[in-house]
């Protein structure tokens, strides 16, 4: 039967592009569009094709197949309009997927599974989050997982119960590995070693019988990026080197991803490491002091790092470099969550801390900030729909960006102010002194700098940061003056970084970031 043309839609990596082929035309046609589209080279395409193209096409078929053949042809497939295909690399001639395990990952799919009440779901499946990150201490300690390694909510509250797990902050862009390599250790990653201890292959009736014991650090709850967090075991302060795992112990099977044909757990099948999850510096301890918490303020916050990944107690952070907060906007309408705000006796009115330390700075405001949000009367009049509205008004020098000499009149917060912005306020992150010092670009130029896409490389560190909770620097001290930055959450998103094609593509690399919550 004769086809009209088809859609072919083609991903590689992270770029899509969609390719129109007639019926008579070749795969090796489509491989040179996609060298025209993506700049590959067709000696150097393995191409995975998806359903309807029949199963013994599917894994990189013969160049002189036409696009025709790959499809059943009976009429009730006659309506299909569209392909879709994966392109992989092909390195030194060879393809880098092994078509055996290829297809083992095949048969693996996710599940929900209903316990106590509650139906829990890994979300492994819907790729890179903004979500809550945890991490198994008896998996570790137990020498079943990595140090460095990130579950989900549904991951700790279910596949780990009873295990030591603790929370280890908001990240913008993690992906659970629960199901991977990194939480399914064995003498040789990513596959079985002759010598490695047997499985423990988990049956659904075994997970269901779990009781609902466990040692957690804090309640689940949902994400909020400033919430407390328990501080982990004494470990060494060397950030970059970690203690040898304990021999490797059975395995710990994802309750969420099975057989598709048994409905169980695989035995032996794991899926490859998330590659783009970032971990942080020291996955035993949490800040770079090695305390527990501050020894002052035993309530306080725990902030991570927007960059490495690595978190901190906020109490410990009194330097902090706040220039860049200068470019954020007033906030306007807020329209989800509580975020600081500041009385100005001047306009009688509550302003948001950008307008706070700018239209404001020589005006009579309260030096104590409130949490502005509808249910605690604070709302500053907002509209029905918003938590707060920030009350500038005419007087307001950057209703939507600030850029250049707008951020000049600006007056730097107090560290009390900007240790209480990362703590309280929805619209700041935190970029730690041990990245400032790596790319000391960020601090240096205004956000939307343009670098033509070429991001400036990275430094070694070479300086010791300063003691937690120091708040003056002695001078002639060979430590970095800093503990972090005050920065926007959105500092490496296009409202905030150059908008240039270039430097948007660089920022995605560099700082890859979602707004796609778990």
């Amino acid at each position: 039967m004769s086809r009209t043309a088809l859609s072919v839609n083609v991903r590689y990596g992270r770029q899509k592009v969609s390719v129109a082929m007639e019926p008579n035309e070749t795969v090796e046609d489509l491989k040179r569009n996609i060298e025209k589209h993506l700049g590959i080279s067709p000696t150097l395409q393995r191409l995975l094709f998806s359903a309807p193209v029949l199963r013994e096409y599917r894994q990189d078929p013969s160049s002189s197949i036409t696009i025709e053949k790959l499809v059943d042809a009976s009429d009730e497939k006659s309506d299909i309009t569209e392909l879709n295909v994966l392109v992989i690399p092909k390195k030194e001639g060879n393809p880098i997927v092994n078509s055996k395990v290829t297809s083992e990952y095949a048969r693996l799919v996710s599940t929900t599974v209903e316990h106590d009440g509650n139906w829990y779901r890994c979300n492994y499946g819907d790729g890179y989050l903004l979500q809550r990150a945890y991490v198994c201490r008896t998996c570790v300690e137990e020498g079943r997982a990595d140090p460095n390694h990130v579950l989900c909510l549904a991951c700790a509250d279910f596949c780990h119960l009873e295990h030591d797990v603790e929370e280890w902050g908001v990240r913008y862009y993690t992906r659970c590995d629960c199901c991977t390599e990194r939480c399914w250790r064995s003498d040789t990653k990513g596959a079985d070693s002759p010598n490695s201890p047997p499985h423990v292959v988990v049956s659904n009736e075994d997970i269901l019988r779990r009781t609902t014991k466990r040692k957690r650090s804090r309640s689940s709850s949902p994400i909020t990026p400033k919430s407390p967090f328990r501080a982990t075991p004494e470990a060494d302060q060397d950030h970059t080197s970690l203690p040898p795992l304990p021999p490797a112990a059975p395995k710990h099977n994802c309750a969420f991803i099975v057989d598709k044909d048994t409905g169980k757990p695989p035995v032996s099948v794991v899926l490859p490491a998330n590659r783009h999850n970032r971990y942080p510096r020291n996955p035993l301890h949490w800040c770079y002091c090695l305390q527990d918490v501050h020894k002052d303020d035993p309530d306080c916050e725990g902030v991570t790092c927007l960059l490495c990944n690595s978190c901190f107690w906020s109490s410990h952070l009194k330097r902090l470099h706040t220039r860049q907060f200068s470019y954020v906007p007033c906030y306007g309408d807020v329209l989800r969550g509580e975020t600081l705000a500041f009385f100005c006796e001047t306009c009688d009115t509550y302003v948001c801390p950008p307008c706070r330390f700018r239209c404001h700075k020589d005006h009579q405001v309260k030096d104590e900030p409130v949490l502005g949000c509808r249910e605690d009367g604070t709302d500053n009049g907002a509209p029905p729909e918003a938590e707060f509205t920030c009350g500038c008004g005419p007087l307001c020098q950057a209703p939507e960006r600030v850029t250049g000499s707008a951020s000049e009149n600006w007056s730097d917060p107090p560290p009390s102010v900007a240790e209480g912005l990362m703590n309280l306020d929805i619209f700041t992150g935190f970029i730690c002194s041990f990245c400032m010092q790596e790319y000391p670009w960020l601090y240096e130029n205004p956000p939307d700098h343009c670098y033509n896409g070429s991001l400036p490389e990275k430094k070694p560190l070479t300086q010791k940061v300063i003691d937690c909770g120091t708040s003056s620097v002695e001078e002639n001290r060979d430590r970095f003056p800093f503990h972090g930055m005050v920065v926007p959450v959105t500092f490496f998103k296009e409202g905030s970084t150059c908008a240039c094609a270039p430097c948007q593509q660089a920022f995605a690399q560099f700082a890859p970031r979602t707004d796609q919550g778990s």
